[in-house]
Parts: structure tokens; sequence; C-alpha cells
């Protein structure tokens, strides 16, 4: 039977498996994108990648208000710039 979607993120901390903390990142990537319209909108239509799209949702989950300066500078920066802007928020 799976694990509900509230027991995952404890399971994936635990876990040594590539694939299932690549699993487990996807999947609280879209529980993050719940409370990011415009970033789940730009990771759909191809203009930001996952990679850039789930640090912006690790500032999003700390400051809302981030949401739009992150996003401009996924879509112009390296994901190393936006990483290191999202750790500043967080």
């Amino acid at each position: 039977m799976p694990k509900p979607i509230s027991v995952l993120p404890t399971a994936c901390h635990r876990t040594a498996s590539h694939a299932w903390g690549e699993a487990c990142a996807t999947v609280e990537l879209g529980q993050g994108l719940r409370a990011l319209p415009e970033t789940a909108a730009r990771l759909l239509d191809g203009r930001i990648s996952t990679a850039k799209a789930a640090e912006v949702a690790r500032a999003g989950a700390v400051d809302p208000h981030s949401e739009y300066r992150m996003l401009n500078l996924a879509e112009r920066g390296s994901h190393k710039e936006l990483k290191d802007a999202a750790q500043r928020v967080v």
C-alpha cells in the first residue's frame, strides 16, 4: 500500500537511494508549487527548468513575496546565481 504524501518527506530524508531522493524532491516541489502558481506556470511552459523551479520554491516557502524576483533571476541567470539568491532568502 502506498504511503500517504504527508509521510514522504520524512521517509525521503532517511533513505540513501539516489532515485528515491529524486522522486521525493519532485513530490516536494509539486507540493511547494501549490502556493507559487507563477512558478508552476513557467515550469510547465518550459521557461525555467525543474532545478530552477526547485530553488524558487525553496525561497518561496520562506518568503512568498520573493517569487517574482527569483523567477526573473531564474530566467536570466545561472543555476548557481539562483541557488545563491535562494540561500540568502532562506
